[in-house]
């Protein structure tokens, strides 16, 4: 069928006036509003526009029609093959009730979202994060050097994350899964993670666990001192936080199941006498200390005489 000049620059007048009332363009293939004419749609249905303003009508699987949301420019989605304006928009409170922000920038209705399931279901410069469903923003490339680390160039023309083979090539709470990189969360120790998972504490990342299951988890014991920089656990009343080999694990131990009283540490020792018996040493400080001009002074340092030394504190005895 052959539409007349005549019939071209009437449809050209509507679409153009519609468009001056805010219509949505929708985009296919590698067309779109840069160049190489552009699709208006209105309540009398989608047009093409040429370089040269002339107008056609698009029927069946031609312009006028949208398959998904990414077959429209950005304020628009698709609803039942043709897209609507529904405005632009940084967060669901910017859009009207019923309504969220989708990745585009665009208000569309609640639920309406469409999940990829791979990365041909996303427009060119996107990829498909199977985990969440959603077409993640990236980066236009012509082969594996346009792209960062951790990515390659796929067929398309976008920058997708490269297939993983091991834990250490995903970021810290994630695992390589199928050659996925997997979120399973961040950790201090066993008892953060979920069941069948235990804590790599070198990644600070949850990992399942091996084919014979988790090795229980050791809770610690109750005065054992901390020295890793690790926060304790926030422990119910009753409780202890427990530590191994310096660290916290994440356990809380009931009272009644620690010792009767905390292992003897230097610092504890009542008297000089009790320091020396556990073989501590001890720490003498001089008593009314003056220095050559008369003023007082510390006992250890240079030219400062005291009367006497007595003992002052208990520590432990450095290393041979």
């Amino acid at each position: 069928m052959t539409t007349s000049p005549k019939t071209l620059l009437s449809i050209a007048t509507l679409a153009l006036a519609g468009a001056a009332l805010g219509g949505c363009a929708i985009y296919f293939d590698d067309r779109d509003d840069s160049g190489g004419g552009y699709t208006y749609c209105d309540d009398t249905g989608c047009w093409y526009c040429d370089d040269y303003g002339d107008c056609y009508p698009g029927g069946d699987g031609g312009w006028g029609e949208c398959s998904n949301n990414y077959d429209c420019a950005a304020g628009c989605y698709c609803e039942d093959g043709a897209c609507v304006e529904t405005g632009f928009c940084e967060k669901d409170a910017d859009c009207r009730a019923g309504m969220v922000c989708d990745d585009r920038g665009t208000c569309v209705p609640e639920g309406s979202g469409e999940l990829c399931t791979s990365d041909a279901d996303c427009p060119y410069g996107t990829y498909c994060d199977e985990a969440s469903g959603a077409c993640v923003g990236s980066w236009t490339c012509t082969d594996d050097g346009d792209c960062g680390p951790g990515y390659e160039c796929d067929d398309r023309g976008t920058c997708v994350p490269s297939p993983c083979t091991d834990d250490s090539q995903c970021l810290e709470g994630c695992v390589c899964v199928d050659g996925t990189c997997e979120e399973t969360g961040t950790c201090s120790a066993d008892a953060d993670c979920g069941e069948g998972m235990k804590c790599d504490k070198d990644r600070n990342t949850c990992t399942p666990c091996g084919a014979d299951g988790c090795e229980p988890v050791n809770p610690g014991n109750c005065y054992e001192p901390a020295v890793c920089e690790i926060a304790p656990p926030v422990c119910p009343s009753g409780t202890l936080p427990g530590v191994a080999d310096g660290c916290y694990t994440g356990v809380c131990i009931p009272e009644a199941l620690c010792p009767d009283e905390p292992p003897f540490t230097c610092a504890d020792a009542a008297d000089e006498a009790d320091c020396l018996d556990h073989g501590c040493e001890p720490v003498y400080v001089g008593v009314n200390c003056t220095d050559p001009d008369g003023g007082t002074c510390v006992g250890d340092e240079p030219d400062c005489t005291c009367e006497y030394f007595e003992y002052g504190f208990c520590r432990d005895r450095a290393a041979p």
